[in-house]
């Protein structure tokens, strides 16, 4: 009966992080399609399923196949920040810093989303590479600081 409630509970929250996965992981590569009022086409859908496949196994801690997956689809589309973001993020659980640098760096030159930078400036730090890392912090915090007169 115990054993039965955990399979249950571990469908349950794998059923849940799919669902969350579709619900903000795909959302980011469709925006541009959806912004442009354009019907999804057969590749772009393809290419859709193979983002969801190589989520799946990075939530399912299957970081060297996602990595694999998310390679090809960077091999296709190289400039999509979304991609080299993931794979930043992959390469930054292994501890493999400057792969992930490289990534997070082409992530953020390509579409400038604060948790690009956030992520990038983590690894900086863990890198050693401090001053970047607060450089790019100080880059953050005065695009996001008003002046206010007193």
């Amino acid at each position: 009966m115990a054993m039965a409630r955990v399979v249950t509970y571990v469908q349950m929250i794998n059923s849940l992080k799919l669902q969350l996965l579709l619900i903000f992981g795909i959302g980011s590569l469709l925006n541009p399609v959806m912004a442009q009022d354009e019907a999804i086409t057969e590749s772009q859908l393809a290419v859709e399923g193979r983002f969801v496949q190589a989520k799946q196994a990075a939530l399912l801690g299957q970081i060297d196949e996602a990595i694999n997956l998310f390679t090809a689809l960077a091999e296709d589309d190289e400039d999509n920040a979304v991609i080299q973001f993931e794979l930043g993020r992959l390469h930054y659980s292994k501890e493999e810093l400057n792969t992930a640098v490289d990534h997070l760096e082409k992530a953020w030159a390509l579409d400038q989303q604060d948790a690009y930078a956030y992520l990038l400036a983590e690894i900086y730090e863990s890198a050693g590479r401090y001053r970047e890392g607060a450089e790019l912090m100080e880059t953050l915090i005065d695009e996001h600081t008003e002046e206010v007169d007193l």
